[in-house]
């Protein structure tokens, strides 16, 4: 999440002014320190639909265990209310290549909305969500505004942004002692037709997910960044490359397996070619630090982890039958005294 927020963020300023403003409405849950990665990238906002208990308010306040917090903004019963929004009148059918379908005119999606929206409202600020991944921006949008207008001569109704919406909510809120509840912890609730069925689904392509991801975060970018440290140039083309690969596949049905078996080849494909850069990174990295020390017979350790380490590490040294002369053999601490708690195994691998 870090990194999608990053280079997403980083991209989008290419183009101009980001909408800090997480639009989280169709994953399935969310865990709980998303409000500490969302306010370390200064976001205040998010509007979700799935995991949300049905007993909550239209906006909350969300924490994380370490205390950071959004504003979450519920979608009620999806995220595409007012999508194809009609201009006719009375329910009317369209003819799609020769196949008629039922549509609903003005008075009928109007009052539907209507019903949804204010069945928990606590304002007089609403939001209207025109638009989902399955359909296509509505061109007449200005003449549906137009529409609406003229029915609800005493609503203030505009082509908005979800920013917009909610400077106007919470001036509301303001000015009327309306107090927000918090949440703590995970939005998981199946209130929300948060699809379970998911955490079970191709296993392969979760395990390859956490791979790739793994590769990247724990070892590739952190001997990078020792090499970088010792004198080697950095290779942030290649790492942002794996990046891109993986990143492709955070869409929420690539991500959550859901998709079909196309989608599933090309996911796995992705990874693929993440993790042939990734560990180049690596095995290149590794190879320059072990080229800094002047003794060839060096064993090197390095540790990967964000924070210090301290007690017993088990590994394996495997030595090639070519390299005999190397046994026997000592090991020394960097202060050069003579390690002796370790044992042999046999004359291909050392055990320590």
């Amino acid at each position: 999440m870090v990194r999608n927020l990053y280079y997403g963020i980083r991209d989008t300023s290419r183009l101009g002014e980001p909408m800090l403003y997480s639009y989280m409405v169709d994953e399935f849950g969310h865990a709980s320190q998303t409000p500490q990665v969302l306010a370390g990238f200064g976001i205040e906002d998010a509007m979700a639909w799935r995991g949300i208990p049905d007993n909550m308010p239209p906006v909350f306040q969300w924490q994380s265990p370490s205390g950071e917090g959004v504003r979450m903004h519920r979608s009620v019963h999806g995220y595409g209310e007012a999508t194809a929004f009609p201009t006719e009148e009375e329910d009317f059918v369209e003819n799609i290549d020769g196949q008629d379908f039922q549509r609903k005119g003005v008075k009928t999606k109007l009052e539907e909305i209507r019903r949804l929206k204010e069945r928990d409202d606590r304002s007089a600020v609403q939001f209207w969500l025109n638009g989902i991944d399955h359909s296509w921006a509505q061109e007449n949008l200005p003449q549906v505004i137009e529409t609406l207008r003229k029915r609800l001569p005493d609503w203030k109704i505009e082509h908005s942004t979800l920013e917009e919406y909610t400077h106007d909510l919470l001036d509301y809120y303001k000015e009327n002692g309306v107090e927000m509840p918090v949440w703590k912890g995970e939005l998981t609730h199946p209130d929300e037709d948060r699809l379970i069925c998911v955490s079970s689904n191709r296993p392969d392509q979760k395990l390859r997910h956490y791979q790739a991801e793994h590769v990247l975060e724990k070892e590739s970018e952190p001997l990078a960044a020792m090499a970088w440290l010792s004198g080697c140039e950095y290779p942030r083309w290649t790492l942002e490359a794996a990046w891109k690969y993986i990143l492709e596949n955070h869409a929420h049905d690539s991500l959550g397996c859901c998709s079909v078996d196309d989608v599933y080849e090309a996911v796995m494909e992705r990874y693929s070619q993440s993790l042939s850069l990734s560990q180049q990174v690596r095995d290149d990295a590794a190879a320059y630090l072990m080229s800094t020390d002047p003794d060839p017979r060096s064993l090197w350790l390095c540790s990967t982890n964000s924070s210090g380490h301290e007690g017993a590490l088990l590994c394996e040294v495997e030595i090639p039958v070519a390299l005999e002369e190397l046994s026997p053999f000592i090991l020394k601490t960097e202060d050069g005294a003579e390690v002796t708690n370790y044992r042999k195994s046999s004359h291909l691998r050392r055990n320590f």
